[in-house]
């Protein structure tokens, strides 16, 4: 008996057996431990995971809990019966066997309920797009793992405890699943859900996988020739793909790769076209593009920006004008079939290429536009596409049939043409730039628990305020949390506003505003633009960034935003009709999308946010941090040890003042900000004289206004430490 079904078959009926005698519904955590004192385990059961930290024989036993639940051997609490397992009579009975013909028992009753009740596998899970993607299987020192891959031409992951993720059609789907089922809440267990989806949904048959060891290390590429199957003999490495494996020559990268355990690297064009180059890559060789055909898709915006479409949208394009003519370059749109790849492109004011699509309907006549059109579907957005100066003067499109200026509205292009525009983007943007726990510590000086905190709270709320005092640094730590949480620096993935008292729904959500022609045109606020980005890359987390939030009227800027930001609204079943948008076009707020608001607690001007928006976010408390990081980033700025820990020692006792007056408190005190430098300190003397007299001594004042004896007691303790 293979070690996984040995596991299985006695960890399943220990697990009968104790909810048997206990009869009682039991918390997963107490079923494990009492398994774990009824049963001795071997080395190889006692291997711990190291994404969910459950010993192997956990992993094993939670995976066929999901068996024993079809089965009709326990049942599974919920919001009315209470979290955790417990015994059915068939279970009663079924407990009583050997532990083998559990086993057996549980397999067939198993599989008749998967033949009865699973739906098709979804029809486009695994479908191939012209466009191919990128991918890093990070397996850091598993090298027998890898000698496997190559073994049996296949790529594999765990997480038998999920299940085949084919039955689920959305992440979301199979994070609400694992959440009710398996009470899946720790952040590397929702990692290890993101991973999985991208390994059974995301990656298309075609695309380019690199696995790496370590920052820097590529051990060889191969390109994915299968669909997602779940092999459910293998306990360990269920999730598999089949992978042809072209090379085994490991290379030294030029810049560091993610630490996850998948993750796409098709927007780092830099990084792509290095590992092509070092592996002698050439696309054209190794996809169906042959079969395909490539066009430049020119709009004018002032008709439709490809910016306001949602990624799998779909638009249609005539083939006569306006006056009634064809178009020019006509048999461009005569020849387009099925599959054909469209580079977006805009013209004036915007001149760049925006978007990709994909044709899906020929070139046809439309009965109801009484038209003949075709249609297009969008795939992905371009970001700093390419502009028409680049275009026009780019020395490898110089035969490109779009030159001289772009005048028309399909251009066919060549594969070399297509592949050029579509990777284009500037160095800006195409490195990978990892940011951890160590980059964050030498940035920020708040204490690691706090920003913990704030973490968890963003990841089950999805919404946060960040308040404190003065200085503080709340919006310099907004941003570095978002970093830390995507695990890179990516300022394409951050948005940010600030709020104040003319900010309104329409700057914020969506409104009608004039254009060039004196026309006013339905134009997509900032915040409803950064959630179709995210909306397009649904395998990334976003965050927004509101400054000052409690600034705004938060009622009249957010209006039915306000349903839709709540954590359990985050999908389309919750969609509502905008103010000024289509009744038949709904919106939602992407479950990829974190909010993080940022609130001073000493403006005396402000109301307190109103009660109904307070229960949507989770606040997070952000004190002065004159913490030893505080004294080392002193110090490396050039103030001596002993200055910089008197200075400490003054500020946490003017801040102590300021904590027990009454009319002031904890929410007055001076932040640290006020004392971070980015340059050397070459006198700090006069550096500290710079800061007291304008910006602390002001302050001072204001917080004092009536007390003119206690403000100056206070600056002066500060003032006594310059020489």
């Amino acid at each position: 008996m293979a070690p996984s079904v040995a596991a299985a078959a006695k960890t399943l009926k220990a697990a009968l057996m104790v909810l048997s005698e206990t009869g009682e519904r039991m918390p997963v955590s107490a079923i494990l431990k009492a398994v774990e004192q009824r049963l001795s385990f071997t080395p190889w059961e006692l291997i711990v995971n190291e994404k969910t930290r459950d010993v192997k024989w956990m992993s094993i036993l939670k995976f066929y809990s999901i068996n024993a639940v079809k089965s009709n051997l326990i049942t599974r609490g919920d919001r009315d019966t209470g979290k955790g397992w417990m015994i059915t009579d068939t279970g009663r009975e079924i407990a009583l066997l050997t532990e083998v013909e559990i086993l057996q028992y549980v397999r067939v009753k198993y599989k008749e309920w998967a033949d009865e009740n699973l739906p098709p596998k979804r029809p486009d899970a695994n479908k191939t797009f012209g466009k191919r993607n990128y991918w890093i299987i990070q397996i850091n020192d598993h090298t027998a793992l890898w000698d496997e891959f190559v073994e049996n031409n296949m790529l594999a992951l765990a997480g038998a405890e999920f299940g085949d993720l084919s039955i689920y059609n959305s992440r979301e789907e199979l994070a609400d699943e694992a959440s009710r089922n398996l009470q899946v809440h720790d952040e590397d267990e929702k990692s290890l859900i993101s991973t999985l989806w991208m390994l059974s949904s995301e990656m298309k048959l075609g695309d380019f996988i690199f696995v790496a060891s370590g920052k820097t290390h590529i051990l060889g590429y191969g390109i994915v020739s299968g669909n997602y199957e779940f092999n459910e003999e293998d306990i360990d490495h269920p999730h598999t793909r089949n992978v042809q494996w072209k090379s085994r020559s490991e290379i030294t990268t030029n810049q560091p790769v993610s630490s996850k355990v998948v993750s796409s690297i098709t927007k780092y064009k830099g990084f792509v076209k290095h590992l092509r180059e070092q592996y002698g890559i050439d696309e054209s060789n190794s996809s169906d593009a042959s079969i395909k055909n490539y066009y430049l898709l020119c709009a004018n915006p002032k008709i439709w920006k490809m910016s306001d479409m949602a990624i799998g949208e779909e638009e249609y394009y005539t083939s006569i004008n306006e006056n009634g003519n064809k178009r020019q370059r006509y048999e461009n749109f005569q020849n387009l079939k099925k599959g054909d790849m469209l580079l977006g492109y805009e013209s004036a004011p915007e001149k760049c290429v925006k978007a990709l699509f994909e044709v899906t309907q020929e070139l046809h006549f439309d009965e109801s536009l009484q038209q003949d059109v075709f249609y297009f579907k969008l795939l992905e957005r371009i970001s700093d596409g390419m502009t028409f100066e680049k275009l026009s003067g780019h020395p490898l499109l110089q035969e490109a049939e779009y030159l001289p200026n772009i005048q028309g509205s399909l251009f066919k292009l060549t594969q070399a043409e297509f592949e050029i525009i579509s990777d284009s983007q500037s160095e800006a943007t195409s490195q990978f730039q990892p940011y951890g726990w160590n980059e964050f510590e030498s940035e920020v000086f708040i204490q690691n628990d706090i920003i913990r905190n704030a973490i968890r709270a963003l990841h089950h709320k999805k919404n946060i305020i960040l308040q404190g005092s003065p200085g503080v640094g709340k919006s310099y730590v907004a941003k570095r949390i978002a970093y830390l949480m995507m695990e890179e620096k990516d300022d394409r993935r951050i948005g940010m506003v600030q709020f104040h008292q003319s900010y309104s729904y329409e700057d914020f959500v969506q409104g009608f505003r004039p254009n060039e022609d004196g026309n006013f045109k339905l134009t997509n606020g900032v915040f409803y633009q950064f959630c179709l980005d995210a909306a397009s890359d649904p395998g990334n987390d976003y965050y927004f960034i509101i400054d000052e939030i409690n600034r705004g009227n938060l009622s009249k800027i957010f209006g039915e935003l306000m349903l839709l930001i709540e954590h359990d609204k985050r999908n389309a079943h919750y969609a509502v009709s905008l103010t000024y948008g289509s009744k038949a076009k709904a919106f939602s707020i992407p479950p990829n999308v974190h909010i993080i608001g940022t609130m001073n607690t000493a403006d005396r001007s402000l109301a307190l946010v109103d009660y109904a928006l307070r229960r949507r976010f989770a606040f997070v408390h952000i004190e002065p941090a004159f913490t030893m990081r505080f004294q080392k980033h002193l110090s490396l700025a050039g103030v001596e040890e002993g200055f910089a820990q008197k200075l400490i020692s003054t500020l946490q006792s003017v801040n102590e003042s300021i904590e027990q007056d009454r009319s002031l408190g904890s929410g007055f005190k001076i932040g640290h900000s006020y004392f971070c430098s980015a340059n050397t300190i070459d006198q700090p003397s006069e550096w500290l004289r710079r800061i007291l007299d304008l910006e602390i001594e002001p302050l001072l004042r204001e917080y004092w206004f009536d007390n003119e004896v206690k403000w100056k007691n206070e600056i002066q303790k500060l003032r006594a430490l310059i020489r």
